[in-house]
């Protein structure tokens, strides 16, 4: 339709069929749709149309059919007046499997005695989540059969935490996720079945996906020999954060007896190196920024030998310790720098050995070290064996992937703008009354002891008060039982997420100390999932993550309950899931587009959470998991350049939360109470989804 408002600059509106309303605040509410047209991981389903082909079914008389839970993550459900009793969900699956695709086929069916009706004659809608039913039984056809259904089978159980699982139950039903859902391809790979997260999103059942496994297409190109787009995560981090030469990503792991052969290993580590693109990522500076490009296979040795055998056991500790703080200032953006490191410290004349591994960390984000120690692990096996590594011709490069995010930026991107000009930036000013602080020096000394206070539990304010001030952040934990109870926050029944109650902690505690409960928050999130149609990111070993910055409007009058429920809405809103707003600032082409992009204010919070990465990714190789001892600061402690850094973690079944706070700008003092208010929010919140009769599964 012709647009009544225009300006010259949008003549046509479309009409998408959402019901909405405006509030007095002049916020937009979307209510629902004019059809029964719904969105569900991504694809638009037509209930009508299920229900249809439900119907053509000689055991059903009468179906309706409806969603439950998050769009990511939700679920159909089928409600049937059976013909017979004997009627079994196996039976209806195997009629829908040739009439509509996997999205559209309900994971759960009821059998009820009538379909509730409106007065005109339709189908209540509204009434169909509480109408009293009993579950169809399970087919015949439940249990795997097939190598492939048995090998996903198998994953699924693990991954997932379940006892048994059927090829036709739906993986985001039995608890599968956007984090999990990379985690199942990765496993699966390694199994020699090669998916995609695209599939399991289109696809989620183990009957489909074994069909169709090695059927993926996946992208790889060979070695760039141009500059590849920078990424905007790196040019964000490098221009604005200030993270520069000095910030990595690696661990030590101690490897006891003849684990190791030093040999065996540089063939596995040239190898990886030489297969995957993005370990040989070269990073120079330039006055327009950072550029990237991809090196030449390695000539030299990867794999430094330090020989420590002979030195006491305390000498040796001390010895590790400072050469690998020393290794985390090693990498330079001279564009020659390979910018990894792998040094290994020989304690014994029987083959003890730790090994130091460090990477950049514009190389690689933490899925993405995990992928690496699991490839390095693989190929590492496959040389002292004497068998053939991964074919190159199924490893998944960085380039694509860098081109398509400028691609995106200048094609699609564009026309998201007015999204993020629409906001009201005004309404997440905060009202921060300490401007003065000191006492930061940010010294290794201080950061090595605090970090041996940790592992050891000595994390009250008597022992770490002056560590923490030193190194201007603040340290809390939340008790294993409330962190059960919000990682395991059963989404079809709460309707949010961990990751949205924590934002509602974070919420409330700044409405509490700054009298604004409305954020605008840059998250770190990972672009793993499925964001694009065209390309499978999932398994590329690089930093495959964005800056997301968040502009949640609240008014601290809701109940903390539905505080949650409105971020995740509000997150949902997001077009492509908000990696626009940096896309469009530092991949865009054109100036006007820069321009306008560019006088929008940039959120003084952040928040990097990962308490699902930390709990279904291990970090090991050769079987090792890291050791405890003090490797060194991974970056630079004074660049991170926000008001509130919040880096939300998991260890040992507790949530760690570490605050890192802008001693030029706010205190010790401040940071400590705000953390206290945080801890009783996020207390507060998870309480009242427990009483509200949410689910919640403790593993």
């Amino acid at each position: 339709m012709s647009n009544p408002y225009d300006n010259g600059q949008y003549s046509i509106l479309c009409r998408t069929g959402d019901i909405a309303r405006i509030s007095t605040s002049g916020l937009l509410e979307i209510c629902g749709r004019s059809d029964n047209q719904i969105k569900l991981r991504g694809f638009r389903v037509e209930l009508e149309e299920i229900e249809a082909a439900l119907e053509s079914h000689p055991g059903i008389a009468k179906a309706a059919v409806f969603a439950e839970g998050l769009e990511d993550h939700g679920r159909l459900t089928a409600i049937v007046v059976p013909v017979r009793d004997s009627l079994g969900s196996g039976d209806i699956v195997a009629l829908l499997r040739h009439t509509l695709p996997s999205y559209m086929i309900p994971s759960a069916f009821r059998l009820v005695d009538s379909i509730p009706l409106t007065a005109s004659g339709k189908i209540d809608r509204a009434r169909l989540p509480t109408v009293s039913y009993r579950e169809a039984g399970p087919g015949p056809s439940a249990e795997p059969r097939t190598t492939a259904e048995l090998i996903l089978a198998e994953i699924w159980q693990d991954l997932l935490g379940v006892s048994s699982v059927g090829i036709d139950q739906n993986f985001f039903d039995i608890g599968g996720n956007s984090l999990l859902s990379v985690r199942c391809v990765t496993l699966a790979r390694k199994a020699g079945l090669t998916l995609t997260v695209a599939q399991i999103y289109r696809t989620p059942t183990i009957r489909k996906l074994a069909a169709d496994g090695g059927a993926a297409t996946l992208h790889s190109s060979a070695c760039a020999d141009r500059p590849l787009p920078v990424s905007p995560v790196i040019s964000f981090s490098n221009r604005v954060i200030g993270l520069d030469e000095h910030y990595t990503i690696g661990g030590l792991f101690f490897l006891p007896g003849d684990i190791l052969n030093i040999q065996t290993l540089e063939r596995a580590l040239a190898q990886v190196v030489y297969r995957h693109e993005g370990l040989r990522l070269r990073i120079a500076r330039t006055d327009d920024g950072l550029r990237l490009t991809i090196g030449p296979s390695v000539a030299e040795r990867l794999v430094e030998e330090i020989d420590l055998v002979g030195m006491t056991s305390l000498e040796q500790r001390k010895a590790i310790e400072n050469n690998s703080a020393r290794r985390q200032r090693i990498f330079r953006f001279d564009g020659q720098t390979l910018l990894l490191n792998v040094t290994v410290f020989r304690t014994s004349e029987s083959g003890d050995y730790y090994l130091l591994v460090l990477v950049h960390h514009f190389v690689l984000e933490g899925t993405g070290y995990r992928l690496f120690l699991e490839v390095l692990d693989a190929a590492y096996d496959a040389a002292a064996s004497g068998h053939a590594a991964l074919d190159p011709e199924n490893i998944q490069m960085l380039s694509p992937w860098l081109t398509r995010l400028e691609h995106y930026a200048n094609g699609e991107a564009p026309s998201e703008l007015g999204y993020w000009e629409g906001i009201d930036y005004g309404k997440f000013n905060l009202h921060v009354r300490d401007t003065s602080s000191g006492g930061a020096s940010f010294s290794d000394e201080a950061a090595r002891e605090l970090h041996y206070a940790h592992l050891e539990g000595r994390i009250d304010e008597a022992n770490c008060r002056s560590l923490w001030e030193d190194q201007a952040k603040y340290h809390l934990e939340i008790d294993k039982e409330a962190t059960a109870d919000l990682l395991n926050i059963a989404a079809k029944s709460a309707h949010c997420a961990d990751f949205d109650v924590f934002l509602a902690g974070i919420s409330g505690a700044f409405g509490r100390v700054f009298d604004n409960y409305s954020i605008w928050i840059d998250t770190l999130t990972s672009t793993r999932g499925r964001l694009f149609d065209d390309i499978d990111p999932s398994q590329i070993i690089g930093f495959i993550g964005e800056f997301v910055p968040l502009a949640l409007s609240l008014t601290g009058t809701e109940p903390r309950a539905d505080r949650a429920r409105s971020i995740y809405r509000q997150r949902n809103a997001l077009p492509r899931r908000g990696i626009g707003f940096r896309a469009l600032k530092y991949l865009n082409r054109d100036p006007d587009v820069r321009t306008r992009i560019d006088r929008l204010p940039l959120p003084t919070i952040g928040l990097n959470y990962r308490p699902g990465l930390q709990r279904h990714f291990p970090r090991r190789l050769l079987s090792q998991e890291p050791s405890p001892l003090w490797i060194g600061q991974d970056m630079d402690p004074a660049a991170l350049n926000y008001l509130f850094w919040f880096s939300v973690g998991y260890r040992a079944g507790h949530l760690r939360i570490e605050t890192k706070y802008n001693p030029a700008k706010v205190g010790y003092e401040v940071t400590r109470n705000l953390c206290t208010v945080l801890q009783q929010e996020l207390m507060q919140t998870i309480s009242e989804l427990k009483r509200g009769g949410h689910t919640f599964i403790h593993e």
